[in-house]
């Protein structure tokens, strides 16, 4: 699958403030571009309709913040947490998650569209109704995880966790978990049609249809 990366200029500018600049930038309504933002950090507050363009964000932690219907366009995300972080109805275009936590991050109703998540811990996080286009993951934790009523197109896993994750209503059609921990996934029988799995997976998902596999 060919994925779009972040478009990010030759020069960022260095060395900003976001605790200075974000507030402004909200109350502006205006969006934060151009920008390399690293160890800045956040907690519990309200930044809903933030906006980022063109930046990387490197170390940065929104811990709990509410986020909702923020707008990331090509940005790249370094080492950042966003552990609790409500981001319910944002959308992200063109961006890159590497070494990123979000344990219990809640991106329901969220728009992804070539998005990449590598070596990513969203362990509880929370994806119904979202909608993901042009994405990758890879050697990434999405256990016990909801991924419910998700629509999709040009999805791809790589050795990530889905452990005892909940994808109720979500087609897994040709989506390949061969290579993936699905240990007590939680899906609807209509929904495995066509779900690609590896021998060991494949015993397992049986008991959801009710068959007993002898030795």
């Amino acid at each position: 699958m060919k994925q779009i990366l972040p478009r990010l200029p030759s020069t960022l500018e260095e060395n900003c403030s976001l605790n200075e600049i974000l507030p402004f930038a909200l109350a502006e309504e205006e969006t934060l571009a151009g920008l390399h933002l690293q160890n800045q950090y956040f907690t519990g507050e309200r930044l809903e309709k933030a906006s980022f363009s063109q930046c990387i964000l490197e170390g940065c932690r929104f811990p709990g913040c509410q986020m909702g219907q923020s707008e990331f366009v090509d940005v790249h995300f370094q080492r950042c947490d966003f552990s609790s972080c409500f981001l319910q109805g944002s959308y992200f275009s063109r961006c890159q998650f590497e070494d990123c936590k979000g344990i219990g991050a809640q991106l329901q109703d969220c728009t992804f569209k070539n998005v990449s998540f590598s070596c990513c811990n969203f362990e509880l996080s929370a994806w119904d109704e979202s909608r993901l286009f042009s994405v990758v993951l890879s050697q990434s934790n999405f256990s016990q995880s909801w991924l419910a009523e998700c629509k999709w197109k040009d999805l791809s896993f790589s050795k990530c966790n889905f452990t005892i994750a909940s994808c109720f209503h979500t087609s897994l059609k040709q989506l390949d978990f061969s290579d993936c921990n699905i240990e007590g996934i939680a899906v609807d029988i209509k929904d495995l049609a066509g779900m690609v799995v590896n021998t060991y997976q494949a015993a397992e998902l049986a008991g959801l249809l009710g068959i007993k596999i002898k030795e």
